[in-house]
């Protein structure tokens, strides 16, 4: 549960996508190409962002699933079931699907053939504020009656129902979703060579201001 797998779970389609060609005879959408993407890695539509970049659907598809790949090879040295994995990686569906933006028209930017795009967020709040105590407190509470019970459990078992415990007190909160004040973030879209693309900082500070991330250690 670091800090840059949600980001990278969040930012995959915005910064690894390749855009429409700079000498296509068809104006650049920078707006649309922004909504686009943020509907693709956060709710998992395909369809503009299929027409905006030439990708296909398989690779639109690809794109998508690429964030929750990332997100779950931070499990990778943990030895979780596939199943308490599985529920991880739809939790974090689940907590994208919950965002709000709303991508405003797009100006022309100060650079040569770059735009700025202003993204008006209301920034998902306490999913992560507090869930470290109270994991401590649910842990401790079974590794004591673990103890006292004697029972024979393997690292892994030990493992496993500590996450499950964290997997049930971050899907109440998920559940639970509450909105901060709404602020807007302009993001840059500039041409990358013969492709369109948006700065990693301003993608960060983007990504930063939809989900906060607060008490994610």
């Amino acid at each position: 549960m670091k800090t840059k797998i949600l980001k990278r779970v969040m930012g995959v389609a915005l910064a690894a996508v390749m855009l429409l060609s700079a000498g296509c005879s068809k104006k650049f959408d920078a707006s649309g190409y922004v909504k686009a993407c943020l509907d693709l890695s956060t709710r998992g539509e395909t369809a503009k962002y299929m027409e905006l970049t030439g990708r296909t659907e398989e690779q639109a598809i690809a794109d998508y699933e690429s964030g929750t790949e990332e997100f779950l090879s931070a499990f990778d040295s943990l030895g979780l079931s596939e199943d308490l994995q599985g529920q991880y990686a739809a939790l974090m569906e689940d907590l994208l699907k919950k965002t709000k933006y709303t991508v405003g028209e797009a100006k022309k930017g100060d650079a040569k053939d770059s735009f700025v795009v202003p993204v008006e967020v209301e920034p998902i709040t306490g999913v992560f504020e507090g869930m470290t105590e109270e994991l401590q407190e649910e842990a401790t509470v079974y590794m004591t009656e673990l103890m006292t019970s004697g029972a024979d459990v393997t690292e892994e078992e030990v493992m496993e129902k500590v996450f499950s415990i964290m997997y049930d007190i971050l899907a109440d909160r998920v559940a639970n979703a509450a909105y901060g004040e709404k602020q807007t973030i302009e993001v840059s879209v500039e041409l990358m060579g013969d492709v369109y693309g948006i700065p990693e900082d301003e993608l960060t500070g983007l990504t930063d201001a939809m989900i906060d991330l607060t008490g994610l250690e």
